[in-house]
């Protein structure tokens, strides 16, 4: 039977699989197990039935079928995030799922069905994305000609971070002319080979071959944390090595070859295969653009690179600007350097040192332990102490720290570093070492060399000839004929005894003076340096040597840890030490509280991301410099990943292989997810899922909390999200939200009823606008329900961005009121009632209603805007407004409503100065307050109408001289809001109360009450009474003798009051400020405050008994 799927044949009876005609060539095994699924596809196949059937006289283990099933699961070409094909059911076995035609066994057939090249699994047609996008860079080619794509590593491209290098050969088009074809194509073959030898160490990859010359990738396939300095770093090799190249053929047999290197770095997007060997891989992106354009500005035989990879490798290489060029899809001249070669610095503390490091922060208690061990090395006991830390942790700069304290105590430290460049190249650190201890240039000729050697060696109780000797194999050196005799050891014999040496140099110098040895970065140690290491520990508690190693996390020493080795590991700043870092970047200038809380959710308290995302802030144009601080200019973007830490944190996920899928979809998820949510998104069958993650954690890319299905997981670093994120291409981004906000609507839907906002949010993600705008209103609404009114400003502003790219349609519209309303109400919360958000949400709303005829939604939209009048002290348009709701209400069937214009209209007149009046408005409010029934209004327009009506009508009665009945409606409004614990309410009526105590003169009273009104209202965000609030409280403090520090209160809350735009309370507030100043002693200043706070009485509609008597009482301070 021939079974056709897609573009594959699978002929059973041949046993063979082809795609688009070409034999696929896999395993009998894999073939068997997809035998069985095709033959049985209508059903769901046991993982037991599979081991009977494909395996019947062996025994195998469950990680064997697992292994083949993602064989052929590859070999199909099922990926993850193409549909699937073989189907896990969950707890029962294996499905076949895609279409599949059963064929007659026929030649003719056969060759029809793979003419045909129908569609692959991803939606593609025959021709590879791949190959459209060679086709349209026609200079591009093949490095050397590779095999067509296997299905398993068709995968998506992904977006990076690379440093992109372009070689060419200066003067090709003279070469091509003056040269015999065969010598030019020899040429060149020469160039690649020296080049790709040049490269390969650097782990460059060579992805195309351009006009004459060479495209290479730095950070693809393999990201690294230093990719442009190995850009930097192949690209000055590239010069010298092409520049020792000679041509045949020109100038009797032979011309001089130069070559010219553009480097540039950025973020393009670059096809799964390149690095694979499969197929070259295409990067599609600027950079590549600007690289190559960079190359033909070089000069013969020099390296030049843009500013973005200067950025990078800053303090590494010395470089001088050589142009302001105008480069292809730039709008403004950009600035070119050239290197002209390494700098003597090695290691970012060396550059930090040189650009000014900042201060010295949260090391203390493991400065002390260092130092500690010092002491015991002074004394003679040796220490060994391993350091560990990830990345930029500050192992270093620690480090730095010890070496200052101890310097001026004893000779210089000893330091040296293990090398990424190096891992194979034996007792890499001693070598270097030895070469900066014996200070001779690199250019020095052998004797010289040898000279220092033994001029080094003289004073240690060596045998000076073997000692020279073996020292100048560990450095290379030549050793000229007759000049020593020659060593006669077994390889392995001068190995130990170069070991020997390392070690008696080491010990002998300790024996005149304590020796403080530092090897960094022990995870790139070459074997020999772990055993040289392991061999001097032996030596350490005799010797007077304190040995300090820097290592990763995930390094295993070799050795066992005896009591002279102390292990130490950096754990990550706490939030006050990152935010006095930022300080310390911002040379002492502060961010808002939003700018420095979103630092510290992407810093983690590691120092380097503190900076470098500090620093990165700073240049994004969005602040502008005050005296004080740095102010926002607009809306605060998301922060981007600095490219000075982008290739670090991909080379972590890199190194993960098949677990970066799953830290790519967890980024998708979010921050924080659980297992059974990614189990139910996941394409992948349990045991890989699991060992993905497994494998995340046990990399320390992530942390878990609890066990199997109720496991959490949560990303370690937000940056090591953010980069796994951005590293999918858009589409796949959105697809990808679209599935988990499906999975959640269709297997969670309790998480879809309770947090509705997760749902908007990846339905926002994945471009459904319209089912995004329904999920945020909910989420808007649940929030309002909860009382969590910051949170429904942002869920409703998020909608409301959405539904304004939609047609004006009338069902739009009728969405919009809602969202107005809504969000209306929620600003008031938060904003203030005089805010301008607060004004145009009610403003439209109240448009909108009249085009749409919606009578019900205009009740809170007059609501809103009566109170935005009452508190801007525009009390007759409050007035008229109200009248027309009253009328509005009175055509309504729910009497219920007459609460609303009751409540507003009483609140008219008590600032009129009409405190009669306004008592019989709030009394008529009570006659129809039902607590049970009438609370949800406190939900739909902010406070409980019953909390509200005895408020007032507590300042009413005590104005109209009744402080017991004044007190009496406190203290029930009081207990109302307490009983509902509604958060609006509670803190109006604790605000109520406070005034109220305040003005019977009980002191002790008014200042717990204001306190509560402080603690609450910052907790919830009510920016309206924590201004209230703060002044009486500073008040009472006044009234205690805490005068300083109360007049500040109470002016931090005016400040607060004048920012809302309220000029409601300005008055009373003035003049209790002004009688701050009196009690203080300050008559002159309370006077000015109080004629300026009786200006503003005089100057409006109103001669409110609210105001005259506290005005009054504060005169009576000044005298």
């Amino acid at each position: 039977m021939i079974y056709q799927f897609y573009d594959y044949i699978f002929d059973s009876d041949r046993n063979e699989m082809r795609r688009s005609g070409e034999v696929v060539h896999v395993r009998p095994q894999v073939l068997a197990v997809l035998r069985y699924l095709l033959e049985h596809r209508h059903r769901v196949v046991s993982r037991d039935e599979l081991f009977e059937q494909c395996w019947p006289e062996s025994y195998v283990s469950d990680a064997t079928l697992t292994s083949c099933l993602r064989r052929v699961r590859e070999v199909i070409g099922q990926t993850q995030r193409g549909p699937t094909l073989i189907a896990t059911r969950h707890r029962r076995g294996y499905q076949f799922v895609a279409e599949v035609t059963e064929l007659a066994e026929t030649a003719s057939v056969m060759s029809e069905v793979q003419a045909a090249s129908p569609m692959t699994p991803e939606g593609r047609s025959g021709t590879s994305s791949s190959a459209a996008s060679e086709a349209a860079v026609p200079m591009a080619e093949p490095v050397a000609p590779h095999a067509a794509l296997p299905p398993d590593v068709m995968a998506e491209p992904e977006r990076r971070h690379l440093t992109v290098l372009s070689c060419r050969l200066a003067d090709a088009e003279h070469f091509g002319q003056q040269l015999d074809p065969e010598d030019f194509y020899d040429l060149m073959q020469t160039f690649r080979a020296t080049a790709l030898a040049v490269i390969t160490p650097y782990e460059g990859h060579v992805a195309q071959n351009i006009d004459h010359g060479i495209l290479v990738y730095f950070g693809y396939p393999q990201a690294h944390e230093d990719a442009a300095q190995r850009a930097v770093r192949s690209g000055l090799a590239l010069v010298e090595a092409l520049g020792r190249a000679v041509s045949p053929g020109l100038a009797g047999g032979q011309a001089q070859v130069a070559v010219r290197v553009g480097i540039d770095s950025g973020i393009v997007l670059v096809s799964s295969g390149a690095g694979t060997g499969a197929q070259p891989g295409l990067a599609m992106g600027s950079a590549l653009t600007r690289t190559v354009e960079l190359s033909q500005l070089a000069r013969p035989g020099t390296v030049v690179i843009s500013g973005a990879t200067a950025q990078l490798v800053d303090g590494y290489f010395d470089c001088k600007v050589v142009y302001d060029v105008a480069l292809k899809e730039q709008l403004e001249p950009q600035v070119a350097y050239e290197v002209l070669g390494e700098s003597t610095m090695q290691t970012r503390i060396e550059v930090g040192l040189a650009r000014g490091l900042t201060p010295f922060v949260g090391r203390e208690a493991e400065l002390a332990v260092l130092r500690d061990r010092w002491t015991y090395v002074q004394e003679g006991m040796g220490q060994v102490v391993i350091l560990r830390g990830e990345a930029g942790i500050g192992k270093s700069r620690l480090l730095h720290v010890l070496k200052e304290l101890v310097v001026d105590e004893e000779p210089e430290p000893l330091e040296c570093r293990c090398s990424p460049y190096h891992q194979h190249s034996a007792l890499y650190p001693a070598r270097d070492l030895l070469q900066r201890v014996l200070q001779v240039h690199p250019a020095a000729s052998s004797d010289d060399h040898l000279d220092a050697l033994e001029a080094f060696l003289q004073p240690y109780p060596l045998s000076l000839d073997e000692s020279v000797q073996l020292s100048a194999e560990l450095l290379s050196l030549p050793i000229p004929e007759g000049r020593y005799t020659p060593l006669t050891l077994a390889p392995q014999r001068q190995r130990e005894r170069t070991l020997d040496l390392l070690s008696t140099l080491l010990v002998a110098q300790a024996s005149t003076s304590p020796i403080l040895l530092i090897v960094e970065d022990l995870h790139w140690a070459d074997p020999s340096t772990l055993e040289f290491l392991e061999r001097l520990m032996g030596q350490v508690p005799t010797t007077a040597i304190l040995v300090i190693l820097t290592c990763r996390p995930a390094f295993e020493a070799p050795w066992s840890e005896p009591t002279w080795m102390t292990s130490m590991t950096l754990n990550r700043l706490s939030l006050a030490q990152c935010y006095q870092m930022i300080e310390q970047v911002t040379s002492g200038k502060v961010f808002s509280e939003e700018v420095t809380q979103q630092l510290a959710e992407k810093m983690d308290g590691v120092p380097l991301f503190v900076e470098e995302l500090t620093r990165t802030v700073l240049e994004t144009g969005q602040f502008e410099e005050t005296a004080a601080g740095y102010e926002l200019v607009g809306e605060l973007s998301d922060l981007s990943i600095p490219s000075t830490l982008h290739d670090s944190l991909m080379a972590r996920l890199d190194r993960l292989e098949t677990a970066k899928e799953i830290a790519q979809w967890g980024s998708v998820l979010g921050r924080e997810f659980t297992y059974e949510l990614i189990e139910h998104v996941v394409p992948h069958e349990e045991d890989v899922l699991q060992a993905g993650l497994d494998r995340l954690v046990a990399s320390e890319l992530m942390f878990q909390r609890g066990l199997g299905s109720q496991a959490q997981y949560r990303f370690k670093h937000a940056l090591v999200q953010d980069v796994a994120y951005q590293s999918l291409r858009r589409r796949t981004r959105q697809e990808s939200h679209e599935r988990i906000a499906q999975v959640l609507a269709s297997q969670f839907p309790e998480t879809a009823e309770a947090q509705p906002e997760l749902l908007a949010y990846h339905y926002t993600q994945a471009g459904e606008n319209e089912i995004a705008v329904m999920y945020w209103q909910r989420a808007g609404h649940r929030a309002q329900q909860a009382s969590a009114y910051q949170e429904a400003v942002a869920h409703l502003t998020q909608g409301m961005a959405l539904l304004e790219m939609q047609p004006e349609m009338p069902e739009r519209l009728e969405q919009e009121l809602e969202y107005q309303v809504a969000l209306g109400a929620a600003l008031n919360a938060t904003k203030g009632y005089t805010a301008p958000e607060v004004e145009h949400a009610y403003a439209r709303a109240h448009v909108l209603c009249q085009q749409l005829g919606e009578t019900p939604k205009l009740i809170p939209a007059l609501r809103g805007l009566i109170l935005y009048d009452l508190n801007r002290w525009d009390l007759e348009q409050a007035y008229q407004l109200g009248q027309q709701l009253l009328k509005l209400v009175e055509t309504q069937p729910d009497p219920a409503l007459l609460m609303i214009p009751y409540n507003l209209l009483g609140q008219i007149f008590y600032w009129w100065g009409a405190p009669v009046s306004a008592q019989a408005y709030h009394a008529q409010v009570l006659a129809i307050y039902n607590a049970q029934a009438h609370r949800a209004q406190a939900l739909r327009y902010t406070v409980d109408p019953g909390v509200g009506a005895h408020i007032f009508l507590a300042w009413e009665t005590w104005q109209l001289g009744y402080p017991d009945r004044a007190l009496q409606h406190s203290q029930t409004a009081l207990a109302m809001a307490q009983e509902e614990s509604h958060p609006w309410s509670l803190a109006m009526a604790l605000c109520g109360s406070g005034l109220l105590h305040w003005s019977r003169g009980e002191v002790l009273a008014a200042h717990e009450r204001s306190a509560a009104t402080i603690t609450l209202a910052t907790k919830q965000g009510l920016v309206q009474w924590l201004c209230v609030g703060m002044i009486v409280h500073g008040m009472t403090l006044v009234r205690k003798g805490e005068n300083e520090l109360g007049i500040a209160k109470i002016r931090q809350g005016l400040d607060r009051v004048l920012a809302t735009g309220s000029k409601l309370f300005q008055p009373n507030f003035l003049s209790m400020l002004a009688g701050a100043y009196g009690e203080a002693g300050d008559l002159e200043k309370g006077l000015s405050l109080l004629a300026k706070a009786l200006t503003l009485i005089d100057n409006t509609e109103t001669g409110s008994y609210s105001i005259r008597p506290s005005s009054t009482a504060s005169r009576a301070y000044c005298f």
